[in-house]
């Protein structure tokens, strides 16, 4: 069961990506898949310049690519 609360981008990428070899491959994936939503642009602006998200970022997360 996945819980919203704060993440790096490394291990949220790997939620959603549990079969990635590396980190880069899963954080590669994982920004793949935004750009391919319509907000995706939002998330990927979130993503950008961080290495820890927040619970509200998560959660913006979450809500526009869904749960893992």
């Amino acid at each position: 069961m996945f819980v919203i609360k704060p993440y790096t981008r490394k291990e949220l990428a790997y939620i959603y990506f549990p079969n990635s070899f590396t980190p880069k491959t899963a954080t590669q994936s994982l920004r793949r898949m935004l750009e391919k939503c319509p907000r995706g642009v939002e998330v990927k602006k979130i993503l950008q310049h961080k290495k820890n998200l927040s619970r509200a970022d998560v959660e913006t997360i979450v809500k526009i690519i869904g749960t893992p």
